[in-house]
């Protein structure tokens, strides 16, 4: 079985890709590439098949995400906490961390109100994370295992790896 080539993509050479020009290539936000996109087609889809490359998109933009990915890897202090389809992210989300990601998001239209829940507790360091799982310090949902045995990323659905004890 050949491998596809693989490409990490970042602002820079997206924008260039996309024909921005030096000086604004230089200074692109992700909201201009993705604008830019919209008028140049499905990027990086016709790259990706003309040339059989697989691409890693890493962002905090979950808009952003959504456009393009195909398959999303959620991550919290470096582990993956979940991992499916675009489609499946987006409707039915497992993960504590990835659910109040997806409250995070911006609803475009004023009328539709959402649950907002503010997350408690404070933000663990990088360096040295919390035992267990990383994220239940700031987990609504976290029990006593939580905090001692760290979630192994499982399939709990077709498709869907979650990691987490309650789930």
């Amino acid at each position: 079985m050949a491998w596809p080539l693989f490409l990490v993509i970042g602002i820079t050479v997206t924008a260039a890709i996309l024909g921005m020009g030096a000086a604004r290539r230089e200074h692109a936000t992700i909201g201009q590439i993705v604008q830019r996109r919209h008028h140049a087609g499905n990027f990086p889809e016709p790259i990706r098949l003309a040339l059989g490359l697989a691409y890693l998109f890493i962002s905090h933009n979950l808009a952003v995400v959504e456009h393009i990915s195909h398959n999303i890897a959620v991550m919290y202090l470096g582990r993956i906490v979940e991992y499916t389809d675009k489609r499946t992210l987006f409707t039915k989300a497992l993960h504590p961390y990835t659910e109040q990601l997806m409250l995070a998001v911006p609803v475009p239209d004023p009328r539709v109100k959402r649950q907002r829940r503010l997350l408690q507790g404070d933000v663990p360091s990088p360096i040295n994370p919390p035992c267990g799982c990383h994220f239940h310090t700031r987990c609504p949902y976290a029990v006593e295992r939580c905090r001692v045995e760290t979630p192994n990323l499982r399939e709990v659905k077709p498709g869907q790896l979650v990691a987490c004890h309650l789930r």
